[in-house]
């Protein structure tokens, strides 16, 4: 796994913690997404797993940053190719491999339960984690 794949992983984690929105009758409705406790846990361990992976590459990142002559708020002609050579090393620390902590798989029946509205684009970013 990458750092990339484990931020992605976070943030379908992190879009977990919440619901959608769906109209009904031309009324919003705030639908909570549902997991069982053991599942809830399940998610929160992981995601707290991932917690320290996800603060080191932001640290890596603040440092390449300021490297180049960062942090870029406005980016005046002269600190394009400072913020060009950060991107550059961003990209790839972001494809540099780190081990994604053990866990139990998550329950792909709650995952994907008729009452459940999981997105489809948080299901793809977890299917390699669901059993």
């Amino acid at each position: 796994m990458t750092f990339l794949q484990l931020i992605e992983l976070n943030e379908a984690l992190a879009a977990l913690s919440g619901g959608i929105t769906q109209q009904h009758d031309g009324k919003a409705q705030q639908i909570a997404f549902r997991f069982t406790g053991k599942t809830r846990l399940a998610i929160a361990r992981l995601s707290a797993s991932l917690k320290p992976h996800i603060d080191a590459f932001h640290a890596a990142k603040g440092e390449i940053v300021k490297q180049h002559g960062g942090p870029f708020t406005q980016v005046a002609q002269e600190a394009q190719a400072g913020l060009a050579a950060a991107n550059a090393e961003i990209r790839k620390l972001a494809a540099e491999p780190c081990e994604l902590p053990p866990f139990d798989p998550l329950p792909l029946p709650e995952f994907v339960a008729d009452d459940n509205p999981v997105p489809p684009a948080v299901l793809a970013v977890l299917l390699p984690y669901l059993a």
